[in-house]
């Protein structure tokens, strides 16, 4: 009999939080939402479940969706068509305007 492999659930990152100063943040959380309940996760941990196989990750940012990866330094990113990260892009539109 074949074995079946796990079925990945796919959590949508909406929004970012960030420590730091506002002059250089890092995001430290990622939150959002799987089947309409609100998740939150530290960066570390999302890198790991992503890593794991234990979940699909995508950023939702001006109503398009990117895949969350983990790159080979162990930094997350969303690449979108033009080669920006939407990670960092959502985490821009966070930032108080100044």
């Amino acid at each position: 009999m074949p074995r079946l492999s796990p079925v990945r659930t796919s959590l949508l990152i909406t929004a970012v939080e960030s420590d730091g100063d506002d002059a250089v943040p890092t995001i430290a959380r990622l939150r959002g939402l799987n089947k309409g309940r609100p998740w939150c996760l530290t960066v570390r941990e999302a890198a790991s479940a992503l890593s794991a196989g234990l979940y699909n990750f995508y950023v939702e940012l001006e109503g398009e969706r990117w895949p969350l990866s983990v790159t080979s330094d162990g930094r997350l990113q969303a690449r979108t068509r033009n080669g920006s990260d939407a990670l960092q892009l959502l985490a821009a539109s966070r930032l108080p305007d100044r």
